[in-house]
């Protein structure tokens, strides 16, 4: 009886090797087919003009480049916020601490100006656009959307 069940184990082997290796073959063969597909038909830019692969064109700056261009612009210029405190008003500090020294505040709900200090976590507000007059806490802040 043992000699019986290993012969049938070691004919499942086999089998199960065998079919693994038929396996193999057929991808690897299909593998080859597209490579020399690809190989023999360059990649063309941008629609498909009998070559074997179309590559998407690169992004443009409507795509994804300008995403980032226009990201950058919006936190490197003055934009407004919205003051977003739970219940008092926003202190305005003259530096990017909570050390700073109080010089001015804004009420909840205001819209000011303002953009991304070089402190993380704090932006410059302004009253004209050019001027920094004091800073405040981005946790405060919330962005409001361009009007055009």
């Amino acid at each position: 009886m043992k000699n019986k069940n290993g012969l049938w184990i070691g004919l499942g082997v086999v089998a199960l090797g065998a079919v693994a290796f038929i396996a193999y073959k057929k991808f690897t063969k299909k593998a080859e087919e597209k490579l020399k597909k690809v190989t023999d038909n360059p990649p063309t830019q941008g629609g498909n003009d009998g070559g074997g692969v179309t590559v998407p064109e690169p992004p443009t700056l409507g795509g994804l480049i300008g995403i980032g261009q226009k990201l950058n612009s919006f936190l490197s210029n003055w934009n407004n916020y919205l003051v977003n405190t739970a219940s008092s008003s926003l202190n305005v500090r003259d530096t990017p601490a909570t050390t700073g020294k109080v010089i001015a505040k804004y009420p909840k709900g205001a819209i000011i100006k303002a953009k991304p200090s070089k402190t993380k976590g704090w932006f410059e507000v302004t009253d004209d656009g050019k001027t920094v007059k004091g800073y405040v806490s981005a946790d405060f802040l919330k962005a409001q959307p361009v009007k055009k």
